[in-house]
């Protein structure tokens, strides 16, 4: 906490014990959850990490058959060793970028009573490690180029941006002591740690970072998109500055650190971003100034903000002070405030192709999906309670509508582990129109009333033909028998 800026907890008794009433409250809440997965989900699954995480992010597709889809997932650990910067190597065991390819079954196809089957300590086998990449330092940020899925931005505890072509990258050992693997492209220009703002353009090759200096920077890969597609790795005996990027672009405007940045969904010119001075820019990189600045959006710092693809007027902006914007850009307006967290909103992201739905993720360990254009107004229709700490990071699947990943930190509370990485999917009955939903739960309930009158019929059919077989002698006899002993 001294480290971070902030105040340390406090140890009095009553203080302490207000703290594990609360940690008691969690794990009450974790288990009635977890005893209704059958109930919520379509699909989920648990897997346990050794190191806490700081992020993850889903990557290539890799291919679909009836019953199943297979893709590769991005996350990273956090481990108790130490990067020397001048020597660029671990001394403990190194933080990694981790590479795996995770199995989740299509819609419908998973039996409902296994959901809810899964012991948090264990790993599951849909999740496969198939590459480990020693990073500089330890991983707070992934951000996966839709050009090209195999290309990764990292952002770390210093003021580069790594960038990585994970098909080329060799696999590594998580061994104390090793070299830390060499990135194809490092991005350079900032004056100060630049923790966790990163984002791809959708529409060119440009990419664009903040951090504590208050500048955002964007650089231009024209000229490094062969470079990086290479089908080679880096040779660890080429220097690391050799292969450094300054930028092209440099927006300075903020007066506190830069949180988050995306890119417009249908213009690579024009970007936004949010920090702690609660301020939400709109640069265009033809102008040197911002084109639009909206100050005092929130009471508090401003976390997160993302633009709607289906919508690109409208922004969604989480802050430390537990509540949602709606931000209309033409009329520098809020249009909503939403409010359903009971701490600091950590990440907020619109559905991939709507502007109805909207997830958000905050720091009391759940992550809400909103309708945003329910009967009744804008509401939460589901919350994932899957996590037991903080959730770092979660997305929605850019090619598969309602699948999640999500990771949290259980670093917290020593009796958790390391970290939890969960793949889920809502059953759909609860995102979809209420009529629909009425009308298959109607013909299900007909289904059963004639499956059971059939089963009825036969019963009783059976019943008849039994009592109408004629009795033998023999039969007879043993049931004079039986009444005279009567």
């Amino acid at each position: 906490a001294e480290y971070m800026g902030e105040s340390a907890p406090c140890l009095c008794v009553t203080c302490v014990c207000a703290r594990m009433d609360a940690t008691s409250d969690m794990f009450a809440r974790y288990t009635i959850w977890k005893s209704h997965i059958p109930y919520l989900y379509d699909f989920f699954l648990n897997h346990n990490l050794e190191w806490p995480s700081g992020a993850s992010r889903w990557g290539a597709h890799l291919y679909s058959s009836d019953t199943i889809l297979k893709q590769q997932i991005f996350f990273s650990n956090r481990t108790d060793g130490e990067f020397n910067q001048s020597t660029r190597t671990w001394q403990g065991y190194p933080a990694l970028l981790l590479l795996a390819e995770a199995e989740v079954p299509l819609a419908r196809v998973t039996v409902d009573r296994k959901l809810g089957q899964f012991s948090e300590q264990s790993k599951s086998a849909h999740v496969n490690i198939v590459k480990r990449i020693v990073h500089p330092g330890d991983v707070n940020c992934i951000r996966v180029w839709s050009h090209n899925p195999n290309i990764v931005a990292t952002h770390s505890d210093s003021p580069l941006v790594y960038m990585w072509n994970t098909e080329t990258q060799p696999n590594r050992q998580s061994r104390s002591g090793a070299d830390v693997s060499e990135p194809e492209l490092t991005l350079a220009g900032h004056d100060g740690v630049a923790d966790y703002a990163l984002d791809f353009a959708r529409t060119g090759p440009f990419i664009a970072s903040g951090g504590r200096d208050k500048k955002v920077l964007v650089w231009g890969l024209q000229d490094y998109q062969s470079h990086l597609n290479m089908q080679e790795a880096p040779s660890n005996k080429r220097r690391l500055l050799d292969r450094c990027l300054q930028p092209r672009f440099v927006f300075q405007g903020h007066t506190a650190t830069v949180e988050d940045v995306r890119f417009h969904p249908e213009d690579e010119r024009v970007l936004c971003s949010v920090g702690d001075d609660r301020a939400i820019m709109i640069w265009d990189v033809r102008q040197a100034t911002a084109a639009v600045k909206m100050a005092k959006m929130h009471s508090h710092d401003i976390n997160c903000v993302d633009w709607c693809v289906a919508n690109s007027n409208q922004l969604a902006t989480g802050s430390s002070d537990k509540s949602i914007k709606i931000v209309d850009i033409r009329k520098t307006s809020v249009l909503q405030t939403l409010k359903g967290h009971g701490g600091g909103v950590t990440t907020v992201q619109w559905a991939p192709s709507s502007d109805r739905y909207l997830a958000s993720s905050g720091e009391d360990t759940y992550i809400n999906i909103w309708d945003l254009q329910g009967s009744g107004g804008s509401q939460v229709i589901f919350q994932h309670a899957g996590h037991r700490t903080p959730i770092v990071d979660f997305q929605w699947n850019p090619k598969n509508p309602w699948l999640f990943t999500s990771t949290s930190d259980d670093s917290v509370h020593a009796e958790l582990g390391g970290g939890t990485l969960q793949i889920w999917r809502p059953s759909d009955l609860i995102y979809r129109q209420e009529e629909e939903v009425l009308m298959e739960l109607t013909n299900h309930l007909k289904a059963a009333e004639k499956e059971a009158a059939l089963a009825h019929h036969d019963a009783t059919a059976e019943a008849k033909a039994v009592t109408s077989v004629p009795q033998t002698a023999d039969e007879n006899e043993d049931e004079n028998t039986n009444s005279s002993t009567v």
